[in-house]
């Protein structure tokens, strides 16, 4: 399972980005943010047999190609049936 800090995602993502694209961490006094997010699929794997297709790394370019994709212009649309026909290929290659 990837297990990574929030520092890590945002700044994976902002990499992502690319083109000077950054974030910063500002203190607050406000609501409480955890240090580690994570998405738990050990149920699915121990029940099904399951493991996500994509790694974390992975996922979060998809995430970054489809926003930049939209923002730039892009049917929405368009963008699903483009990854989701890449993850049907990568799936099967996978099988």
């Amino acid at each position: 399972m990837d297990l990574k800090p929030v520092e890590w995602i945002v700044a994976t993502l902002a990499g992502n980005w690319g083109e000077g694209a950054r974030w910063e961490c500002t203190p607050s006094d406000g609501v409480h943010e955890a240090n580690i997010l994570k998405i738990d699929w050990s149920k699915a794997a121990a029940g099904l047999g399951w493991k996500p297709a994509l790694g974390l790394a992975r996922s979060l370019e998809w995430v970054t190609q489809w926003y930049k994709g939209f923002y730039l212009g892009r049917n929405a649309r368009d963008l699903c049936f483009e990854q989701l026909a890449a993850f049907s290929e990568l799936a099967t290659l996978e099988l």
